[in-house]
Protein backbone atom coordinates (compact mmCIF):
# COMPACT_ATOMS: atom_id res chain seq x y z
CA UNK A 1 0.00 0.00 0.00
CA UNK A 2 1.02 3.76 -0.76
CA UNK A 3 1.20 6.10 1.80
CA UNK A 4 1.21 9.59 1.89
CA UNK A 5 1.58 12.08 4.91
CA UNK A 6 1.36 15.79 5.22
CA UNK A 7 -1.08 18.09 7.64
CA UNK A 8 -1.98 19.79 4.64
CA UNK A 9 -3.94 17.16 2.56
CA UNK A 10 -8.00 18.13 2.11
CA UNK A 11 -10.69 15.53 0.86
CA UNK A 12 -9.99 17.45 -2.84
CA UNK A 13 -6.68 17.12 -2.62
CA UNK A 14 -6.55 12.84 -2.07
CA UNK A 15 -6.02 10.80 -4.34
CA UNK A 16 -7.63 7.26 -4.46
CA UNK A 17 -4.63 4.98 -4.84
CA UNK A 18 -3.00 6.62 -1.06
CA UNK A 19 -3.93 6.34 2.19
CA UNK A 20 -3.48 9.85 3.44
CA UNK A 21 -1.97 10.15 7.79
CA UNK A 22 -1.68 14.08 9.13
CA UNK A 23 1.39 12.96 10.91
CA UNK A 24 4.41 10.82 10.87
CA UNK A 25 4.48 8.99 14.14
CA UNK A 26 0.64 7.88 13.32
CA UNK A 27 1.51 6.44 10.00
CA UNK A 28 4.54 4.73 11.27
CA UNK A 29 3.01 3.16 13.79
CA UNK A 30 0.11 1.97 11.27
CA UNK A 31 2.15 1.04 8.54
CA UNK A 32 2.14 -2.94 6.98
CA UNK A 33 5.13 -5.07 5.72
CA UNK A 34 6.07 -3.56 2.46
CA UNK A 35 4.42 -0.15 2.47
CA UNK A 36 6.04 2.78 0.75
CA UNK A 37 5.75 6.12 2.52
CA UNK A 38 5.75 9.12 0.81
CA UNK A 39 6.59 12.11 2.75
CA UNK A 40 6.15 15.92 1.00
CA UNK A 41 8.95 18.68 0.95
CA UNK A 42 8.22 19.79 4.79
CA UNK A 43 9.48 19.46 7.83
CA UNK A 44 8.37 16.80 10.13
CA UNK A 45 8.66 17.95 13.49
CA UNK A 46 8.97 15.24 16.67
CA UNK A 47 10.52 12.08 17.84
CA UNK A 48 9.98 9.13 15.33
CA UNK A 49 10.49 5.05 15.56
CA UNK A 50 10.26 2.63 12.51
CA UNK A 51 9.45 -1.07 14.27
CA UNK A 52 7.89 -2.59 10.86
CA UNK A 53 10.11 -4.58 8.40
CA UNK A 54 10.67 -4.43 4.80
CA UNK A 55 9.35 -0.47 4.49
CA UNK A 56 10.13 2.26 1.75
CA UNK A 57 10.54 5.84 2.93
CA UNK A 58 10.44 8.03 0.01
CA UNK A 59 11.19 11.59 0.77
CA UNK A 60 10.89 15.12 -1.71
CA UNK A 61 14.13 16.57 0.34
CA UNK A 62 11.86 15.72 3.36
CA UNK A 63 13.24 16.97 6.94
CA UNK A 64 12.82 14.73 10.04
CA UNK A 65 14.09 16.66 12.88
CA UNK A 66 14.05 16.80 16.43
CA UNK A 67 15.83 19.15 19.41
CA UNK A 68 16.50 16.72 21.98
CA UNK A 69 19.66 15.85 23.50
CA UNK A 70 21.73 13.98 26.43
CA UNK A 71 20.73 15.02 30.14
CA UNK A 72 17.71 16.84 28.97
CA UNK A 73 14.45 15.94 30.98
CA UNK A 74 11.96 14.48 28.64
CA UNK A 75 9.16 15.98 27.28
CA UNK A 76 5.88 14.89 29.00
CA UNK A 77 4.73 14.18 25.00
CA UNK A 78 7.74 11.70 24.65
CA UNK A 79 6.72 9.59 28.22
CA UNK A 80 8.60 12.05 30.24
CA UNK A 81 8.00 12.43 33.83
CA UNK A 82 9.66 15.63 35.03
CA UNK A 83 13.08 13.65 36.45
CA UNK A 84 14.16 11.22 33.49
CA UNK A 85 15.79 12.49 30.88
CA UNK A 86 16.69 11.41 27.21
CA UNK A 87 20.56 9.93 27.21
CA UNK A 88 21.77 9.48 24.34
CA UNK A 89 20.79 6.79 22.65
CA UNK A 90 17.18 8.56 23.72
CA UNK A 91 17.54 11.56 22.05
CA UNK A 92 17.55 10.68 18.52
CA UNK A 93 14.96 12.09 15.63
CA UNK A 94 14.40 8.72 13.83
CA UNK A 95 15.13 5.25 15.45
CA UNK A 96 15.04 2.47 13.47
CA UNK A 97 14.30 -0.35 16.15
CA UNK A 98 15.31 -3.99 15.32
CA UNK A 99 12.69 -5.77 14.09
CA UNK A 100 12.75 -2.86 10.94
CA UNK A 101 14.81 -4.98 8.84
CA UNK A 102 15.53 -3.99 5.14
CA UNK A 103 14.62 -0.48 5.07
CA UNK A 104 15.05 1.69 1.99
CA UNK A 105 14.86 5.54 3.04
CA UNK A 106 15.82 7.83 0.19
CA UNK A 107 15.94 11.37 -0.26
CA UNK A 108 15.37 12.88 3.27
CA UNK A 109 16.94 14.69 5.50
CA UNK A 110 17.29 13.68 9.49
CA UNK A 111 18.40 16.28 11.52
CA UNK A 112 19.16 17.43 15.48
CA UNK A 113 18.18 20.63 16.30
CA UNK A 114 20.10 20.99 19.38
CA UNK A 115 22.35 23.87 19.56
CA UNK A 116 25.48 22.64 20.35
CA UNK A 117 27.04 26.07 20.94
CA UNK A 118 25.09 27.00 23.97
CA UNK A 119 25.73 23.86 25.98
CA UNK A 120 28.92 22.16 25.12
CA UNK A 121 29.60 18.77 25.09
CA UNK A 122 25.82 17.37 24.72
CA UNK A 123 25.40 14.30 22.41
CA UNK A 124 22.17 14.40 20.30
CA UNK A 125 21.40 11.85 17.96
CA UNK A 126 19.67 12.76 14.83
CA UNK A 127 19.61 9.13 13.60
CA UNK A 128 20.05 5.63 15.10
CA UNK A 129 19.35 2.53 13.29
CA UNK A 130 19.47 -0.46 15.50
CA UNK A 131 18.13 -2.81 12.64
CA UNK A 132 19.80 -5.31 9.62
CA UNK A 133 20.26 -4.43 6.04
CA UNK A 134 18.85 -0.90 5.66
CA UNK A 135 19.70 1.15 2.30
CA UNK A 136 19.77 4.81 2.73
CA UNK A 137 20.50 7.00 -0.75
CA UNK A 138 20.71 10.42 -1.30
CA UNK A 139 20.01 10.96 2.39
CA UNK A 140 21.61 13.67 5.08
CA UNK A 141 22.00 13.40 8.54
CA UNK A 142 22.79 16.61 10.65
CA UNK A 143 23.43 17.40 14.12
CA UNK A 144 26.58 18.54 16.18
CA UNK A 145 28.07 15.62 18.10
CA UNK A 146 27.07 11.93 17.72
CA UNK A 147 24.63 12.17 14.60
CA UNK A 148 24.73 9.06 13.50
CA UNK A 149 24.24 5.99 15.22
CA UNK A 150 24.94 2.77 13.63
CA UNK A 151 24.28 -0.55 14.91
CA UNK A 152 23.32 -4.19 13.44
CA UNK A 153 24.60 -5.70 10.36
CA UNK A 154 24.85 -4.39 6.38
CA UNK A 155 23.71 -1.41 6.37
CA UNK A 156 24.27 0.75 2.73
CA UNK A 157 24.63 4.27 3.19
CA UNK A 158 24.79 5.54 -0.95
CA UNK A 159 25.83 9.53 -1.73
CA UNK A 160 24.41 10.83 1.83
CA UNK A 161 25.76 14.13 3.70
CA UNK A 162 26.69 13.32 6.67
CA UNK A 163 27.78 16.27 9.29
CA UNK A 164 28.61 16.68 12.94
CA UNK A 165 31.51 17.50 15.02
CA UNK A 166 32.38 15.14 17.48
CA UNK A 167 32.34 11.32 17.26
CA UNK A 168 29.50 11.88 14.83
CA UNK A 169 29.55 8.37 12.88
CA UNK A 170 29.62 5.86 15.48
CA UNK A 171 28.37 2.81 17.07
CA UNK A 172 29.01 -1.44 16.73
CA UNK A 173 27.69 -1.57 13.62
CA UNK A 174 28.77 -3.11 10.48
CA UNK A 175 28.23 -0.28 7.72
CA UNK A 176 29.42 0.99 4.28
CA UNK A 177 29.37 4.42 3.48
CA UNK A 178 29.81 5.26 -0.32
CA UNK A 179 30.65 7.80 -2.15
CA UNK A 180 29.30 9.81 0.42
CA UNK A 181 30.38 13.85 1.59
CA UNK A 182 31.90 13.62 4.98
CA UNK A 183 32.26 16.97 6.66
CA UNK A 184 33.18 18.36 10.50
CA UNK A 185 30.92 21.46 11.39
CA UNK A 186 31.87 23.34 14.62
CA UNK A 187 30.28 24.71 17.38
CA UNK A 188 32.58 25.44 20.25
CA UNK A 189 34.63 22.51 20.26
CA UNK A 190 38.66 22.44 19.84
CA UNK A 191 38.83 19.37 18.05
CA UNK A 192 36.48 17.24 15.82
CA UNK A 193 36.60 13.50 15.67
CA UNK A 194 34.59 12.14 12.72
CA UNK A 195 34.08 8.45 13.64
CA UNK A 196 33.87 6.27 16.52
CA UNK A 197 33.84 2.63 16.08
CA UNK A 198 33.09 0.22 19.04
CA UNK A 199 32.83 -3.00 16.80
CA UNK A 200 32.19 -6.57 18.10
CA UNK A 201 31.40 -8.12 14.78
CA UNK A 202 33.74 -9.43 11.98
CA UNK A 203 34.14 -5.82 10.30
CA UNK A 204 33.14 -2.16 11.40
CA UNK A 205 32.33 0.73 9.04
CA UNK A 206 33.60 0.98 5.82
CA UNK A 207 33.91 4.21 4.12
CA UNK A 208 34.67 3.86 0.02
CA UNK A 209 35.30 6.79 -2.44
CA UNK A 210 33.97 9.63 0.13
CA UNK A 211 34.83 12.83 0.25
CA UNK A 212 35.93 14.02 3.79
CA UNK A 213 36.33 17.87 3.84
CA UNK A 214 36.96 20.23 6.87
CA UNK A 215 38.41 23.45 7.89
CA UNK A 216 39.20 23.71 11.69
CA UNK A 217 42.69 22.87 12.82
CA UNK A 218 42.05 19.73 14.47
CA UNK A 219 40.24 17.04 12.77
CA UNK A 220 41.08 13.30 13.10
CA UNK A 221 40.11 10.53 10.97
CA UNK A 222 38.33 9.12 14.54
CA UNK A 223 38.95 7.74 17.94
CA UNK A 224 37.86 4.33 19.00
CA UNK A 225 34.97 3.80 21.52
CA UNK A 226 35.22 1.22 24.60
CA UNK A 227 31.67 1.82 25.91
CA UNK A 228 32.02 0.91 30.03
CA UNK A 229 28.93 -1.31 30.11
CA UNK A 230 29.97 -3.38 27.14
CA UNK A 231 28.07 -7.49 27.30
CA UNK A 232 30.96 -8.92 24.95
CA UNK A 233 34.32 -8.06 23.70
CA UNK A 234 34.93 -4.81 21.71
CA UNK A 235 37.70 -4.27 18.83
CA UNK A 236 37.03 -0.86 17.04
CA UNK A 237 37.35 -1.09 13.48
CA UNK A 238 37.19 1.03 10.27
CA UNK A 239 38.65 1.59 7.15
CA UNK A 240 38.69 5.03 5.17
CA UNK A 241 39.13 3.44 1.59
CA UNK A 242 39.87 5.62 -1.65
CA UNK A 243 38.49 8.39 0.49
CA UNK A 244 39.56 12.25 -0.89
CA UNK A 245 40.73 14.17 2.07
CA UNK A 246 41.35 17.96 2.22
CA UNK A 247 44.68 18.68 3.75
CA UNK A 248 43.09 19.80 7.09
CA UNK A 249 42.14 16.09 8.37
CA UNK A 250 44.92 14.05 10.47
CA UNK A 251 45.09 11.07 8.97
CA UNK A 252 45.19 8.87 12.38
CA UNK A 253 42.73 7.78 14.91
CA UNK A 254 43.27 9.25 19.06
CA UNK A 255 42.11 8.03 22.17
CA UNK A 256 38.91 8.58 23.65
CA UNK A 257 40.01 8.56 27.04
CA UNK A 258 43.54 8.19 28.87
CA UNK A 259 42.97 4.52 30.28
CA UNK A 260 41.25 3.21 26.95
CA UNK A 261 43.33 -0.07 25.63
CA UNK A 262 45.68 0.47 22.76
CA UNK A 263 43.82 -1.74 20.36
CA UNK A 264 41.64 -1.74 17.66
CA UNK A 265 41.77 -1.85 13.38
CA UNK A 266 41.26 1.94 12.42
CA UNK A 267 43.02 2.93 9.18
CA UNK A 268 43.29 3.87 5.53
CA UNK A 269 44.31 2.83 2.29
CA UNK A 270 44.64 4.82 -0.55
CA UNK A 271 43.54 8.12 0.90
CA UNK A 272 44.99 11.56 -0.55
CA UNK A 273 48.14 8.51 -2.29
CA UNK A 274 48.42 7.55 1.27
CA UNK A 275 48.07 4.25 3.34
CA UNK A 276 48.42 2.70 6.44
CA UNK A 277 46.34 -0.44 6.41
CA UNK A 278 47.48 -3.98 6.02
CA UNK A 279 46.20 -5.32 2.65
CA UNK A 280 44.72 -8.53 4.14
CA UNK A 281 41.95 -6.00 5.94
CA UNK A 282 41.73 -3.97 2.59
CA UNK A 283 40.66 -7.08 1.46
CA UNK A 284 38.04 -8.84 3.40
CA UNK A 285 36.22 -4.79 3.32
CA UNK A 286 36.60 -5.37 -0.52
CA UNK A 287 34.69 -8.32 -0.18
CA UNK A 288 32.34 -7.28 2.37
CA UNK A 289 31.10 -4.35 -0.27
CA UNK A 290 31.02 -6.68 -3.42
CA UNK A 291 29.00 -9.18 -1.54
CA UNK A 292 26.76 -6.16 0.12
CA UNK A 293 26.31 -3.78 -3.07
CA UNK A 294 27.26 -6.44 -6.06
CA UNK A 295 24.96 -9.43 -5.11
Amino acid sequence: MNIKVSSVFTNDTKDENFIYYNDLNTALKNVKEYDTIYLLNEEYFGKFYLDTPNITIIGDNSVIAYDAYHAMIKRKCDGGDGVKTYGTTGSASLTILENAKNLVMKNVTVKNLFNGEIKKGRQAVAFKTEADNGTYLDCKFNSNQDTLYVEGIDNYFYNCEISGDVDFIFGSGKAIFDKCLIYPTFSNKEKSYISAPNSFYDLGLLFYRCKVFGDNLEIYLGRPWFPSGAKQQVMPKALFYQCEMNDKINMCYKKMHDGDPDYHECYYYECNNKSNAPRYIVEEYLKYYQEKVNK
